[in-house]
């Protein structure tokens, strides 16, 4: 089946799905829904729970009356999946930090740690990011919402998502700053010195952790199924969200493969051309996935078609790596299985 074009405009109408928000406690929201934007978009195992976070975890969600656009939504919390997904899993983020893409500036997205605390684990604003939009998707709503990040019971975090230059955010001491780095505190084995540079709206960028320049070659297969906008934003951001947990800088083994359990797609990232890990750099890093993941929902909205996409990953002007996101549920190569057990390195949340 050959992928049809879609414009910008009917973006919105394509957004859909009905999905289980995990480790929730009481949630408010209006009575209005957004209910008549929304298609059917296939889904499979709609109750699993992601048992890839924390049980001590927990997480409350306050909506308001403001309608938030859909597109500058989900591309704001990917960048912001992103930026937490490079740093080290136990770190705390210190301070406040918020994202507004200049492509999508009608949608700002703040991470605060509670009073009387100054910093929170970049692992608890991750799981709050995924959690989070799981809700507002499963509630078909996209209004401004304050989400409260728990652990153990007690408020942690709180996560923003309103309208551009929104005045009132409580517990901000100013405007966000788009371009404010985040600030870490070491976790207890490693030190972190601060996140690395980014933007969805270029498609090569720095790379601190190896020496060059990262690049990636995307391109739609003649024989592309088409995917609607929930399963590619969905598998793209449960990408970021379980890649997160890898340190940065660590080697990509082998094959690794990535979905949301309820989205019938998944993406799976390849050493370059199936080979053994290179010997000598550059090579192939968690990094190069969370910034070639970051890339696929602009690269599709610039073309205006969403379907299987492959890519592939360099340094330097070197192949390190490839990716396909595909659509259905992911099947280990059979030509690989044995050799690098590939199910050991699958995440499904």
């Amino acid at each position: 089946m050959v992928c049809s074009k879609t414009t910008v405009g009917q973006i919105y109408s394509l957004l859909a799905g009905v999905f289980t928000a995990v480790n929730t406690h009481t949630i408010t929201s209006p009575s209005q829904t957004l209910s008549s934007t929304f298609a059917t978009s296939p889904l499979v195992n709609t109750t699993t729970l992601d048992t890839t976070i924390d049980p001590r975890f927990g997480f409350t969600a306050v909506y308001g009356e403001t309608t938030l656009p859909l597109t500058p939504c989900f591309m704001n919390v990917v960048e912001l999946l992103a930026q937490y997904a490079e740093l080290d899993w136990l770190s705390r983020a210190r301070e406040r930090h918020g994202v507004v893409l200049p492509e999508y500036p009608q949608v700002e997205i703040a991470v605060l740690p509670a009073a009387p605390a100054t910093s929170v684990e970049v692992r608890l604003v991750v799981w709050g990011i995924w959690v989070g939009i799981r809700d507002i998707i499963s509630r078909r709503q996209f209004y401004d919402a304050e989400f409260e990040v728990l652990w153990e019971g007690e408020v942690v975090a709180y996560i923003y998502i309103t309208g551009a230059m929104d005045p009132q955010v409580t517990g901000s001491n100013g405007t966000l700053d788009s371009d404010e780095p985040l600030t870490l505190l070491p976790s207890p084995n490693e030190t972190t010195s601060g996140i690395l540079g980014s933007s969805n709206g270029t498609q090569t960028s720095s790379d601190a952790l190896n020496v060059g320049t990262f690049n990636w070659r995307p391109y739609f297969t003649p024989e592309a199924k088409a995917l609607t906008v929930t399963e590619v934003f969905l598998t793209v951001m449960a990408g970021l969200k379980n890649a997160a947990p890898h340190p940065a800088s660590d080697k990509v083994p082998g094959p690794y493969a990535s979905a949301a359990m309820d989205v019938y797609a998944n993406v799976q990232f390849y050493l370059h051309r199936r080979r053994t890990p290179r010997t000598r750099p550059p090579y192939f890093q968690y990094i190069h996935i969370i910034k070639a993941l970051r890339l696929v929902p602009g690269y599709m909205l610039e073309k205006k078609r969403f379907c299987e996409l492959f890519f592939s990953i360099e340094v330097s002007s070197l192949p390190v790596g490839e990716g396909y996101l595909e659509k259905g549920h992911y099947v280990p190569p059979r030509l690989v299985l044995d050799a690098v057990e590939p199910k050991k390195n699958e995440s499904f949340s």
